[in-house]
């Protein structure tokens, strides 16, 4: 074999071997694991993501040095589109903001009222986003709601994925997924249905026992029901 040949081929195994472009450290991500959508101020829309501090998230009592003790940190940004707003989150989070990870769309009832096309667009179009992604509809704040430490998971998000996982049992709300949405969006036959979640005083405080009700909790609570992809009305009980 010609040694001009064995060097080429030396020379293009030493250009394949490196790895470290687009590569991403977790380190440096941001991992999403719910997202709200509420109206904002002057007709914009305000997105809200919970993400996991995947340090603090371990079930740890205390707060180690660098650490704060809180599995999520929420935040929000208002933008004239989805997309613009999340840019907007973009300027002021020190990790780049990961999609991969999201268990659950959050989307108020007001913003639902106005329709949700542009929301459907967005997040079927954003590769990193999961087609098996909860979609809900609340009359809360939605901003609220992924921002809310409830139930026995560190992280909320984890929690309301586990309250579809097992919605089985009391079937109060119907199970959609992103993949649902859009094919109900997309056909001339069906319309979308979502599930309703709400906030509710329900949990007991460990610190202070006796005050029953003193926790907010998300419940599932019956579908918001969509014509023409339009708001119709909501039930308050999943029949």
């Amino acid at each position: 074999m010609p040694k001009k040949f064995i060097m080429v081929i030396c020379l293009v195994v030493l250009m394949l071997s490196g790895c470290k472009t687009g590569k991403r450290e977790i380190s440096d991500l941001a991992l999403v694991m719910a997202v709200g959508l509420d109206k904002g101020n002057d007709n914009l829309i305000k997105v809200t993501t919970q993400i996991v501090r995947p340090a603090d998230a371990r079930g740890q009592t205390g707060a180690p040095s660098g650490q704060t003790g809180d599995s999520i940190w929420s935040a929000s940004a208002e933008g004239e589109t989805i997309f613009q707003a999340i840019r907007n989150l973009s300027t002021f989070s020190s990790r780049r903001i990961f999609w991969a990870h999201n268990f659950v769309i959050v989307i108020n009832e007001d913003l639902a009222r106005d329709g949700i096309k542009d929301i459907i667009d967005f997040f079927t179009r954003n590769p990193e986003l999961r087609m098996r992604t909860w979609v809900v509809v609340t009359p809360d704040e939605a901003s609220t709601v992924v921002s809310t430490m409830t139930g026995l998971e560190n992280v909320p998000g984890e929690a309301i994925e586990k309250l579809f996982r097992y919605t089985t049992i009391s079937v109060q709300a119907p199970k959609t997924q992103m993949i649902d949405l859009q094919a109900a969006y997309l056909s001339e036959s069906s319309e979308p249905i979502l599930a309703r979640a709400r906030l509710i005083d329900r949990g007991v405080s460990n610190k202070k026992p006796g005050q029953a009700g003193s926790v907010e909790q998300v419940e599932l609570a019956g579908a918001g029901v969509f014509k023409k992809i339009n708001w119709l009305e909501s039930w308050n009980q999943w029949k």
